[in-house]
């Protein structure tokens, strides 16, 4: 007689053991098989069938990067150099434009003032004229004097 899929001649506590041995051996066997893999490909990549060996392969990538580090490294002092220099002349320059709007500054306020005075000089020098010039008409032509 069978109870389910189970033969009634196999005790179920065998059964039970052998299912827990199978859920625990299934996994164990998945990692070892990909473990398995990985160490192939681990092993194709340093074994010495390459022409080179991965050591002087790596000893040469190396010189290459620090061949390219010191090459950055220059263009980074060229570069650090010209930045202050740049940097200089911008000072140099906001000094100077300093200096210039200050000179402006009273340049204008000595225009400005003399302009204004040479203004009424010459305001003076005008009325001079025509209070002149009203005299001599009215001396010379009384007729036409307001």
């Amino acid at each position: 007689m069978t109870v389910g899929s189970v033969p009634a001649s196999v005790d179920p506590v065998l059964w039970a053991i052998i299912a827990v041995a199978g859920v625990v051996v299934t996994p164990i066997t998945i990692a070892l098989i990909r473990l398995y893999r990985d160490t192939r490909e681990v092993k194709d990549q340093v074994s010495n069938a390459h022409s080179t060996n991965l050591r002087e392969e790596q000893d040469a990538r190396h010189e290459e990067i620090l061949d390219r580090m010191s090459s950055q490294d220059r263009v980074l002092g060229e570069l650090e150099r010209r930045t202050a220099r740049i940097g200089g002349e911008v000072r140099e320059d906001r000094e100077t434009f300093a200096r210039l709007r200050a000179e402006d500054r009273s340049e204008f306020q000595r225009v400005r003032d003399a302009d204004w005075s040479e203004f009424l000089r010459l305001r003076a020098e005008t009325h001079t004229a025509i209070r002149r010039a009203d005299a001599s008409i009215a001396k010379h032509h009384p007729e036409d004097t307001l």
